[in-house]
């Protein structure tokens, strides 16, 4: 997951024919692993969950340019 997060997100420079703007690339993912027993809706639920408790995370992470995309 950190992997992906390092490749995907960050500052990237697109070019619009003769102009360049500069974006910032955001997300955040709620992965969870099925638990037997459970019903599709518990499993989607606990993403849900884990996905907005990641977005609160980086809301207090200070912005950073170096996780965009690596060589």
């Amino acid at each position: 997951m950190e992997r992906l997060r390092r490749w995907v997100l960050g500052e990237y420079t697109v070019q619009l024919g003769t102009d360049a703007a500069k974006v910032n690339m955001d997300a955040a993912i709620g992965l969870v692993e099925w638990q037997a027993g459970e019903t599709m809706r518990e499993v989607l639920g606990r993403a849900d969950t884990a996905m907005y408790q990641q977005k609160a995370v980086a809301h207090q992470e200070p912005p950073t340019s170096q996780m965009g995309r690596e060589s």
